[in-house]
């Protein structure tokens, strides 16, 4: 039997647990009792801070994915400021 014309599926493997907030970059830390920000960047982890709702730290991490897509050749850690 030929594999010619069929789709062919390739597990993905996913790493890490997924959100429970519904955003990328997104989690809620008991303890604290906020949301965290976060983005991952050549494999380093950035804290982007904590906020009170979902939201406030779904819009930090989109304002961190459009200044890295601005400025791709600048220094993440040093530069960026929420």
């Amino acid at each position: 039997m030929s594999n010619h014309g069929r789709l062919l599926k390739k597990k993905s493997r996913f790493r890490g647990r997924p959100s429970t907030t519904g955003f990328n970059g997104v989690d809620f830390h008991k303890q604290s009792g906020y949301f965290r920000a976060r983005i991952v960047v050549n494999r380093l982890r950035y804290e982007l801070g904590k906020f009170e709702t979902a939201e406030e730290a779904n819009a930090a991490v989109l304002k961190a994915k459009q200044w890295l897509s601005e400025n791709p050749h600048e220094s993440f850690a040093t530069e960026y400021e929420v």
